[in-house]
């Protein structure tokens, strides 16, 4: 039989081993949480209550907005989508600390996440068709609305 250290060592062990595989799995998108919807790579613009909003969709004019962004660290691309995204949630949803620099990157993720949680959506920061119908996007001249 094993000593009490070295059973408590293993135990240790096996704890930290799972409490990584959780936080892993809490934290990395899966396509069931990205909800095989296509990736949104350009914008619309969508009246919307007399206001004319921009929204991330597939393409525009005709493209869906039924589509998502997810956490891409490595992207230090100039992403319209991303763009349009960062600044409505910069000028209508009060993240100002927020960069508008078109990369989903642990910043855009984080406020995407403090939306959800403010909407009392799941908080996954996958922005998708939730998200999109919960917050308000920016619009001409400062003006917001939902979609």
């Amino acid at each position: 039989m094993p000593s009490r250290s070295v059973r408590n060592r293993a135990l240790a062990a096996v704890g930290a081993f799972a409490s990584a595989v959780a936080l892993l799995t809490a934290t990395a998108p899966t396509s069931s949480a990205a909800g095989g919807y296509p990736t949104c790579t350009f914008y619309k613009t969508i009246s919307s209550g007399g206001l004319n909003v921009k929204v991330p969709s597939t393409a525009a004019p005709s493209g869906t907005t039924t589509c998502n962004l997810v956490l891409n660290p490595n992207s230090k691309s100039d992403d319209a989508a991303v763009k349009v995204l960062q600044t409505s949630l910069k000028t209508c949803e009060g993240y100002s600390y927020l960069d508008v620099d078109g990369a989903y990157g642990p910043q855009t993720f984080l406020a995407v996440e403090a939306l959800q949680k403010k909407y009392k959506l799941g908080a996954d920061g996958i922005y998708g068709p939730q998200t999109r119908k919960a917050m308000k996007h920016a619009g001409s001249l400062g003006h917001c609305g939902r979609v």
